[in-house]
This record gives structure tokens, C-alpha cells and sequence, in this order.
């Protein structure tokens, strides 16, 4: 039996970005989180806020908090 046989972690992935947004980034992070789970393991979601969704749910057995997004505009001179 392998040393992380059997192991169940508890996975927090902070991302800009999560469904009901659509786009390449917010489908990758839901299929790994998805998978995740379905495999055991405990998964919190931090992303920022969207449109008529709630600040907390749980779907799929995935905790999502969703936060404030603010906006920072640019600062000049720097890439």
C-alpha cells in the first residue's frame, strides 16, 4: 500500500472566476473540483461575486464563497 493510498485531503483553490461564469479558466477549475470530490476529498472554492448568485452554496458536495470583486485600475508605468 502507497504512502498517499487511501489519503484524503481538504483542497481550498482561490479562482477569479467560477460558474455561472463561462470561459476556459472557470470550466477548468470546475472540472478539477468536481473530480476532486467525487474522489473524497473536501473542496472549498473562494471566487468573486456573480450576478444572481448566492455568497455561499454547496453543489456537488463543493463549498463556493463568493466574494467582493473590486476593480483596480491600472497603475501607469507598470506591466
Amino acid at each position: 500500500m502507497g504512502l498517499m493510498e487511501n489519503r484524503l485531503m481538504r483542497i481550498f483553490m482561490i479562482t477569479e472566476r467560477y460558474p455561472p461564469y463561462i470561459g476556459g479558466a472557470p470550466y477548468c477549475v470546475y472540472q478539477m473540483s468536481t473530480g476532486l470530490s467525487r474522489l473524497g476529498h473536501e473542496i472549498v472554492i473562494v471566487t468573486c461575486s456573480a450576478p444572481n448568485a448566492p455568497e455561499h452554496e454547496n453543489i456537488d458536495g463543493i463549498k463556493i464563497q463568493r466574494i467582493p470583486y473590486w476593480d483596480f485600475p491600472r497603475l501607469k508605468g507598470v506591466s
